[in-house]
Order: structure tokens, then sequence, then C-alpha cells
């Protein structure tokens, strides 16, 4: 991974946090989707 894909993998990270914690509707479907962005960053 280069430097922007770790940059864009923190905030996939970030924003997973903010789903998990109410912001978001479904938080099993927002890990999910948060794997799935991070796996494309590679």
């Amino acid at each position: 991974m280069g430097g922007d894909a770790v940059s864009q993998a923190v905030i996939i990270v970030s924003d997973l946090d903010a789903e998990v914690k109410g912001q978001g509707g479904d938080p099993e479907f927002a890990l999910e989707n948060a794997v799935r962005r991070i796996a494309e960053l590679a």
C-alpha cells in the first residue's frame, strides 16, 4: 500500500468508527463495506 492508500484506509476506518457508534444504519454492513473498501486499496 502506498501513502495515499494508507491515508484512504485511515479515512475508511474513521468513517466505520462513526457508523458503528450510531451515525449510520447497519453496523454489520458498515464493517463488511469497510473491509471490502480497504481490500480494494491493496
